[in-house]
């Protein structure tokens, strides 16, 4: 039996996708307890959508070591620290996701045969939902699929350590909520080849890493006023790290969040994506930040009891407009929130995840569905106002998906700390395969 440690975010959905069978036992390992102690009794480190790069930078040497011994890494996420032997990921946005399509460059093993491409290329019939980067590919690695521009977006590399690793620019592995066949069927292939991988020698001493670079840290702007609550998820640093949004918005990672990180600033922004049972832990923190005053907003799934809700999962649709447009999932606007009156409707809504189906006595809802279940709400805690939503405008902004968001995100903005960006949505290279990852700086900080 193989023995696969699932790197866990949080997220909830994540166990559903790795269910065990006869030849892979596949266990949830929290992304903070990815270290040395931990990964030694595993033969597979499998990362799946929406991990934390943050742990896994810290928990490289142990990655290492499971494949020094002729372990298996799987990792279907946009690793903006540069944590993955001799592999490296780049965000890109330069080129529009509607004309990315993929193509076979390298098959040796037959993991692609006979499979429609186009499970790859669409979604519903729409284009580019796995064109969030590319990856720069080590000596030796074999491409399996390029994109329109020839840049690597899936690789097998059997050369750079004594284990095999499987990597997707941001694509899903077994994460395939569509039920895509053709994802599918190359899923269950890939994990019949790694498992046919040499046997593990025992395991080793985890080797001392070298210091951090303490003049490397968060790129965090000094007079930046919003703080965004950091899963160490790859769309959340895309966003911060955005030359339009880092002078407004600092990277505040969640698992070191304390009032001395944010005291100092006038709101905070909670992304889809975050880890529920972590933020139900820092409730006495936020709730003392709402009592300054101040705003927080969040957004996504919220089935952690804080903020007073009942939340519930419905369907996700992010085909609406494609099969009809005149039935948005959000079907009313209340546009006399300051953060709605000047948007178009196309920029209010897009796809949610899930309703409110009960919310705080004085709460006020701004957007609901066709069903009257709450969207969008906002409730007054003491001089504080606390907005929640289960749309993804961080998230879908940063892997650049809904290309129209900025408009949604400018006007957050503008209502969290009065001032509007300017500009395209930009990506900077010199933000990904960062090494060296340091927590945010003090408030006061060059």
């Amino acid at each position: 039996m193989i023995r696969a440690a699932v790197i866990d975010n949080g997220l909830s959905w994540i166990g559903a996708c790795y269910p065990a069978n006869a030849a892979i036992d596949f266990a949830r390992l929290p992304a903070r307890s990815a270290h040395a102690s931990d990964l030694h009794q595993y033969d597979w480190v499998v990362v799946p959508n929406g991990s934390d790069h943050v742990a896994l930078w810290r928990a490289r040497a142990a990655v290492s070591s499971v494949l020094e011994r002729g372990g298996v890494l799987t990792c279907g996420d946009g690793w903006f620290t540069d944590w993955v032997p001799g592999n490296r990921w780049i965000h890109d946005n330069s080129q529009p996701t509607a004309l990315v399509r993929y193509r076979i460059r390298s098959d040796r093993h037959g993991l692609l045969r006979d499979i429609d491409l186009d499970d790859f290329n669409f979604r519903d019939g729409i284009s580019g939902w796995w064109a969030c980067g590319y990856i720069e590919a080590a000596p030796g690695a074999e491409v399996l699929l390029e994109d329109t521009w020839g840049r690597p977006v899936l690789v097998l590399d059997e050369h750079s350590t004594p284990g095999k690793m499987l990597l997707s620019a941001s694509g899903p592995l077994a994460e395939n909520h569509g039920g895509n066949a053709g994802i599918d069927r190359f899923w269950q292939r890939a994990l019949q080849f790694l498992a046919g991988t040499r046997p593990l020698t025992a395991p080793s001493m985890i080797p001392e890493l070298p210091a951090e670079d303490a003049t490397q840290q968060l790129p965090n702007e000094s007079a930046s006023t919003i703080g965004l609550v950091f899963n160490g998820v790859w769309s959340h640093w895309a966003f911060a790290t955005a030359p339009k949004y880092r002078p407004c918005y600092r990277l505040l990672y969640v698992h070191e969040l304390d009032w001395a990180a944010i005291s100092t600033l006038d709101a905070l922004v909670i992304p889809f994506q975050s880890d529920l049972n972590v933020l139900l832990t820092l409730q006495p923190l936020f709730e003392r930040f709402l009592d300054g005053g101040k705003k927080i907003a969040m957004f996504g799934d919220s089935g952690a009891s804080w903020p007073g809700a009942r939340w519930e999962h419905r369907p996700v649709d992010n085909a609406w407009w494609r099969k009809d447009p005149t039935r948005p999932p959000i079907t009313a606007t209340d546009r006399t929130h300051p953060l709605y009156g000047q948007l178009a409707d196309r920029h209010c809504g897009w796809h949610c995840h899930g309703a409110f189906t009960s919310l705080p006595s004085a709460a006020r809802v701004i957007q609901h569905n066709a069903a009257g279940e709450a969207i969008t709400w906002e409730v007054q805690r003491g001089p504080g106002t606390l907005l929640v939503s289960t749309k993804d405008p961080i998230v879908e902004h940063g892997v650049q998906q809904i290309r129209h968001l900025d408009h949604y995100n400018d006007a957050l903005t503008q209502w969290l700390c009065n001032t509007r960006p300017a500009g395209p949505f930009t990506v900077e290279r010199r933000w990904y395969a960062v090494r060296n990852f340091r927590p945010s700086p003090a408030p006061n900080a060059a």
